[in-house]
């Protein structure tokens, strides 16, 4: 889904269980995070910038329970 919506590199895995969807902007991309925040539905609030230049992603996206329980995706 995200390849179709523009996203270049994506990578898929699991982790622990989240309550709350959550955005990680790793190089601080406020634009994307807002784009992203927009198309998955994510409640403000529920983003962190954790600023590393070094980082091997820009931005990850932690599903939780709320997404899954009101997914707006087909």
């Amino acid at each position: 889904y995200l390849q179709s919506q523009g996203a270049t590199s994506i990578e898929v895995a699991t982790g622990e269980f989240n309550a709350n969807t959550l955005i990680v902007d790793y190089t601080g991309n406020p634009h994307t995070v807002r784009y992203l925040s927009e198309l998955f539905t994510i409640v403000p609030g529920n983003y962190t910038l954790q600023y590393d230049p070094n980082s091997l992603v820009d931005i990850t996206i932690i599903l939780g329970a709320d997404w899954g329980n009101n997914n707006p995706l087909p």
